[in-house]
């Protein structure tokens, strides 16, 4: 439940109750592959929810890990049942390449921040 309520404020104005503060880019880890996983990073530049597109948010209730200077959200789950219940809640996370807007699913979001 903890990861829907950060994941649902990607997509609200910012908060005056937020813990965690993002400070610098949003960067998205999307890994492909079964066995053998191959991942890289990129850019979020959008989210969507209900059709409509918003920058994303800069502020967080909660986070999955905080290490001090580096907040992580998980945005999937090794358990099916899990992966299914995230994607169903979870906006739709898009990157900038080639001007255009383009969906991705990452497996974490990563981003420099602080804790209030």
């Amino acid at each position: 439940m903890k990861k829907i309520v950060a994941l649902a404020l990607l997509v609200t104005a910012t908060s005056v109750h937020a813990q965690y503060v993002r400070i610098g880019p949003m960067k998205a880890t999307v890994c492909t592959g079964v066995v053998v996983k191959s991942c890289v990073q990129k850019e979020i530049s959008a989210v969507e929810q209900g059709g409509n597109f918003f920058e994303p948010s800069e502020s967080f209730g909660s986070v999955d890990s905080f290490s001090g200077k580096t907040c992580t959200i998980r945005t999937s789950s090794d358990n099916a049942v899990n992966a299914a219940a995230l994607a169903a809640k979870l906006p739709n996370f898009y990157t900038r390449e080639s001007g255009r807007q383009v969906k991705i699913k990452p497996d974490y979001i990563q981003f420099s921040c602080y804790k209030r």
